[in-house]
């Protein structure tokens, strides 16, 4: 999928990114780091319920990970 993104000329949505808790988040953020383009946009999804601050540890994740690519 990432070869079928990299070929695409519009802005990209990648979703699913942790493959529904299937898959380690650091990784992830460090593959989306190496394959974002500065057009695309990245949906995390989340569940609070037992973990609140999870969107303030996630948008730091993704500001180390990803953002320090750029």
């Amino acid at each position: 999928m990432l070869q079928v993104i990299a070929g695409i000329q519009k802005p990209v949505v990648h979703y699913k990114v942790f493959a529904g808790g299937n898959r380690p988040i650091l990784p992830a953020f460090t593959l989306l780091g190496q394959v974002m383009r500065p057009q695309d946009v990245v949906l995390v999804g989340i569940c609070t319920k037992h973990h609140p601050a999870m969107i303030a540890e996630d948008v730091a994740l993704f500001e180390t990970h990803v953002d320090k690519t750029r």
